[in-house]
């Protein structure tokens, strides 16, 4: 056992005796033993000549000024280290040498070692005059303690800034230890110590060990500065950078992608990498092993799905939609548009309608004629891609209006977005110019404009707005909690503002909206026939409906109760489709092409032969005006849609009335069993909490119009036509508005037994 105070005693005594000059040796071989002679030494306030002291340029010691120094020590000096750095650097210094050389000083000399006694039992056995020339004393030890170094060229993650400290604040304090050490140094330099020596080569090694990433990253998806980079991030942010992270701050972090830093983009990528992704991002990640194909494969990698597989596919259409809206990256929708050709009638169907680009490529798809789409497909597809355009297309029917007119348009939007004209369709335009009916069924606006209330209300005169969007606005109040109130009038011939602006009342403060009519007649945006056939500019008539619904009019219930809305006239985009025929001659030469309107009318004169009543409405306000698709010789063609005529999109307009919607309906049913006696079924009676004004049910395709009972506007009471015994549900609606969704009742018949077949 070591017995401390005897040995320090005998090394003191030995180092002592001033008969000898010769180095004294002491070796021993555990750190206690080693710190108890060296705090023991030190009390004998001796000096002391530490390795580290000279260590200079790339970190190694430079021996000669050290052996120097001892050479030259005038009292007797313990130098501590040599040994450890005898074994760090590999044995490469000959101790022979520094004990002759040390031993021809003036004083006397103690190597404080540790751990090389063996080798010291090897350096007497090849030469024995070592032992003429210094004293050595081998301190019996247990155990053998080795230092084990790590060298790492990144300074913040070492705990001791050089090997210099680590000899200092280590090897020479306690003779031996661990620990990571930066230095720019390999392991090469020291491919012969016998210490434990290892190297951390790179950043992305020392992250695997002191971050926790995935097991799926390597090292070649990143370049060793990149990996550098996100290691001093790493450490400057206190170990906050969360690589492993959710999909919501992945999709976050590529909002503007494009303008992000390389090595922004570069750090969402690793993030991709080394996180648990499900949907269209793990299927895109698996696929890409560099940052600069994120994009890329968001943008295009939804081709290489199939449609047809219906459940995946509308998954990852909805997250990828959701992610390219985030990119915005311009030039990758192009691209996109163009490779989405090879799927030939099914691009429609890889669009969405997040960008300009996309949107009217949809129309352009529905548009083409080798794309034989029927109305059910368009409006199918249309609630998949883009949401405005299959509120377009949406059911709805013109209360006190021809039964006829519903038809009517239903095919008019849909022939307008497929950009053809069919016999069928031309059919009913020439019946509807003969017929004329709207002059008996339907008021003229200023009519219904006079009955209007408008107290505490702001109206807007839209330009152009014909009731072709009587759909499109029904739908966007609904989806944004407003009421609204559509009726059908008829204005004045010729459809043109001139003779259609008798309701704007400039004193009332009524607003006017001229965006439409820009859009339609004067080639706003280049959306002129001339320049392309294709109707692309639908996209803008439903963008800048939809800003007024969602904007311009919210923004107006702030300070009114209910806004109005009015408009000079339609216009209609199948003149255009049918308008390279004429048929009729230009009568008077007085009237110039753009009072014309393309030549949808003419002044009125006598001259006008009588086989034109058929066609044309005459002498309205001095004019004669053109009832079907033909027009004037000599009219020159305006913007993509033309007005001035008498067809029905053209002259019928709506007027309505718009207010803050009521949300929280209630209903009760009097009856949720109905009986039918002698073929007579009772009538289905509907409470509501609050009144309505036009109320309607829907029984799949099948609409009953009610009435009130009791004169109360919140009961209501419709007659039932269905005499078949079964299950039902029913929509409640207020005129094209859906008020209460999936109402339950049945029939029973006299003695029959209720059935759950349908209608």
């Amino acid at each position: 056992m070591f017995d401390e105070n005897a040995k320090i005693d005998q090394i003191c005594q030995i180092f002592g005796d001033s008969s000898k000059k010769f180095p004294l040796i002491v070796n021993v071989n555990e750190s206690t033993h080693y710190m108890l002679l060296r705090d023991k030494l030190h009390s004998q306030t001796l000096k002391y000549i530490c390795v580290s002291q000279y260590f200079e340029y790339k970190e190694l010691p430079k021996l000669d000024s050290l052996i120097n120094d001892i050479s030259v020590a005038e009292r007797n000096t313990i130098l501590l280290g040599f040994s450890q750095y005898y074994c760090f650097n590999g044995g490469k210094l000959e101790i022979n040498h520094l004990i002759k050389t040390i031993s021809n000083g003036y004083a006397r000399v103690l190597l404080l070692t540790f751990g090389i006694s063996e080798i010291l039992k090897e350096c007497i056995k090849k030469d024995p005059r070592i032992k003429e020339r210094a004293d050595i004393l081998l301190v019996p030890g247990k155990t053998e303690e080795i230092s084990k170094i790590t060298l790492t060229p990144f300074k913040q993650f070492a705990r001791y800034e050089s090997i210099k400290s680590f000899f200092e604040e280590v090897i020479e304090l306690s003779g031996c230890g661990e620990g990571i050490v930066y230095s720019e140094l390999s392991t090469e330099t020291f491919s012969a110590s016998i210490y434990q020596i290892a190297e951390e080569k790179s950043a992305f090694e020392i992250l695997l060990k002191k971050v926790n990433i995935s097991s799926s990253l390597q090292e070649d998806m990143g370049t060793p500065e990149q990996w550098k980079q996100l290691l001093e991030k790493v450490t400057n942010d206190e170990n906050d950078v969360r690589l492993n992270v959710d999909l919501t701050t992945i999709a976050n972090n590529l909002e503007n992608f494009s303008n992000k830093s390389d090595f922004e983009k570069w750090l969402l990528f690793i993030k991709m990498k080394s996180s648990k992704l499900t949907g269209y991002l793990a299927y895109i990640i698996e696929s890409i092993d560099n940052y600069i194909k994120i994009t890329d494969r968001i943008y295009y990698g939804i081709l290489n799905l199939d449609v047809n597989n219906r459940a995946l596919f509308d998954k990852y259409y909805i997250e990828r939609k959701e992610l390219i809206a985030k990119i915005n990256d311009n030039h990758k929708i192009v691209a996109f548009i163009n490779l989405a050709d090879s799927k030939g009638k099914d691009k429609v169907l890889y669009l969405t309608d997040s960008t300009p680009e996309e949107r009217e490529e949809i129309i352009k798809c529905f548009a083409n004629s080798n794309n034989d789409f029927t109305c059910d497909s368009i409006k199918s597809i249309s609630k998949q891609v883009y949401g405005l355009l299959s509120d377009y297309l949406a059911d709805y029917q013109f209360l006190a209006a021809p039964t006829s007119y519903t038809e009517y348009f239903n095919d008019y939007r849909y022939l307008k977005i497929r950009n053809k004209l069919t016999d069928s369709f031309l059919n009913k335009v020439e019946q509807n110019a003969i017929e004329r009916d709207y002059y008996k069924s339907i008021m003229p606006r200023q009519s219904l404009v006079s009955n209007i209330d408008f107290e505490d209300s702001q109206v807007y005169w839209v330009d152009a707005l014909g009731v072709e969007f009587c759909a499109f606005l029904n739908e966007r109040c609904r989806a944004n909690g407003l009421s609204i109130d559509i009726q059908i009038a008829y204005a004045n011939l010729p459809t043109i503002t001139k003779f259609n602006n008798e309701f704007y009342n400039e004193n009332r403060g009524d607003k006017k909206i001229g965006d439409l009519d820009e859009l339609k007649h004067k080639g706003k945006k280049d959306y002129d026939y001339s320049k392309t056939e294709i109707p692309v500019y639908i996209t803008e008539e439903l963008n800048i409906l939809n800003t007024l619904i969602t904007q311009t009019i919210q923004r107006e219930f702030q300070q009114k109760k209910k806004v109005i809305i009015l408009s000079d006239h339609g216009a209609s985009r199948l003149i255009r489709l049918k308008g390279k025929i004429n048929k009729l001659e230009k009568v008077n030469a007085d009237g110039n092409d753009s009072e014309t309107c393309g030549g949808r009318f003419c002044p009125w004169n006598d001259e006008i032969p009588v086989k034109y009543k058929t066609v044309c409405d005459m002498n309205n306000n001095g004019y004669c005006v053109i009832a079907n698709y033909d027009r004037f010789q000599g009219g020159r063609y305006v913007g993509a849609e033309l007005h001035g005529g008498a067809t029905l999109e053209e002259v019928l307009v709506p007027v309505i009335v718009i207010t803050k919607g009521v949300t929280n309906y209630e209903y009760r049913l009097d009856n949720d069993t109905l009986h039918v006696n002698i073929g007579i079924t009772d009538n289905l009676i509907i409470s509501v909490t609050h009144p309505i004004s036009n109320p309607r049910i829907r029984i799949e395709d099948l609409y009953i119009s009610g009435g009130y009972v009791g004169g109360k506007r919140t009961k209501c009471s419709f007659p039932m036509h269905i005499k078949k015994a079964g299950k039902y549900t029913c929509t409640l609606l207020d005129g094209n508005t859906e008020i209460i969704t999936a109402i339950p009742f049945s029939i029973q018949g006299a003695a029959a037994e209720i059935k759950d077949d349908f209608i």
